[in-house]
């Protein structure tokens, strides 16, 4: 067992609290080696309690905020939790401190930490001062913090019209609640929750769909700054093109997308970051609610009226998958042989 071992401090991350111990057990500002399984470390040597290491100190909630292998298994019980090391890395490509933040802390307590909310992607200040989030030097990154870091890698001064934005104020909020979150969201339930909402906004479900697609929109009223350097996948591509990243939330039933990518869409879909939460995390997480796209609901009314399916599905810029799920939704709800009350739920 350790012989010294610290309280966690408020939102410290797993990484963190590892480097202190071996800082206050005689060791020096040692890097975290995820190899040795960082969590089972901190439970099995240390004594720290698992679940509240996992729900209050890790990236887990975020990390599998949507997930086809874990839905609605609460994070702490997921069974790959010590064997996997991606779940103790950092979402974003390093630590990242807020100055104001490690200046309270050397005042208070003498030493410093890293929160985890300060290392979420898209996310470019500390909510507490409104500062700006910075990367210490590549040589410091992996200290932990007993003094305030001598080098920064700069920082972009664009971030604080980024902070007022109101999609990206959304997007932020909605970060904050996806790493608090205990139970992940499978991939099918949210894609209904989302292609619902789009639905209402004309926004593109399908890749030969009509209307205007989410990634066009996100360009259309985001700063290319924040794009660029959070979506950078989306930032490459030339307005009109289909970026898989960013419009592909509404299709893939099957295998979770980045995190952040749901959250984009949800900032852009709702004006509220709690209900788009609320929406999203009360989605049902069986494969049956299928949402009915406004091509696949013309294209079956065409079939209906008498033209043939090929016909109906080129006319209304519809595929196969698109008619047959608005037949789908047509039998549930008992609306054959007239459409009008096809909404698209379920």
């Amino acid at each position: 067992m350790i012989a010294v071992v610290p309280e966690p401090f408020p939102d410290e991350s797993v990484r963190s609290i590892f480097q202190r111990i071996g800082l206050l057990n005689g060791g020096r500002r040692s890097r975290c080696d995820n190899s040795q399984g960082v969590l089972a470390v901190l439970v099995n040597q240390a004594g720290l309690p698992e679940k509240s290491l996992i729900t209050d100190h890790s990236h887990v909630g975020y990390l599998r905020f949507v997930s086809k292998a874990h839905a609605a298994v609460p994070v702490h019980s997921h069974s790959d939790r010590f064997a996997n090391p991606s779940l103790t890395r950092w979402p974003t490509a390093g630590p990242r401190v807020c100055l104001d933040c490690i200046g309270e802390d050397l005042h208070t307590r003498g030493i410093s930490y890293y929160r985890r909310a300060h290392q979420l992607p898209g996310v470019e200040a500390c909510l507490t001062h409104a500062a700006s989030l910075v990367l210490p030097s590549p040589d410091q990154s992996g200290a932990l913090l007993v003094g305030l870091p001598e080098k920064t890698r700069p920082v972009d001064p664009s971030f604080a019209e980024h902070l007022e934005h109101p999609v990206i104020e959304r997007f932020v909020s909605l970060s904050m609640m996806a790493l608090k979150s205990i139970i992940p969201i499978a991939p099918s339930g949210m894609t209904a929750a989302l292609g619902r909402r789009a639905a209402m906004h004309g926004v593109r479900i399908t890749v030969s769909g009509k209307g205007r697609r989410l990634s066009d929109w996100a360009r259309s009223v985001l700063p290319a700054a924040w794009v660029a350097t959070h979506f950078a996948a989306l930032h490459q591509k030339p307005i009109g093109e289909h970026a898989p990243s960013v419009d592909d939330v509404f299709r893939a039933r099957h295998v979770a997308h980045k995190t952040a990518s749901y959250l984009l869409a949800m900032a852009l879909l709702w004006d509220s970051a709690e209900d788009a939460m609320r929406d999203c995390a009360a989605a049902p997480t069986h494969t049956n609610c299928e949402v009915p796209t406004g091509a696949g609901r013309r294209a079956l009314r065409a079939v209906l009226d008498g033209k043939s399916i090929i016909s109906a599905c080129r006319a209304e810029g519809a595929n196969m998958q698109a008619l047959e799920i608005a037949m789908r939704a047509a039998l549930r709800e008992g609306s054959f042989p007239t459409l009008g009350s096809i909404d698209g739920t379920c």
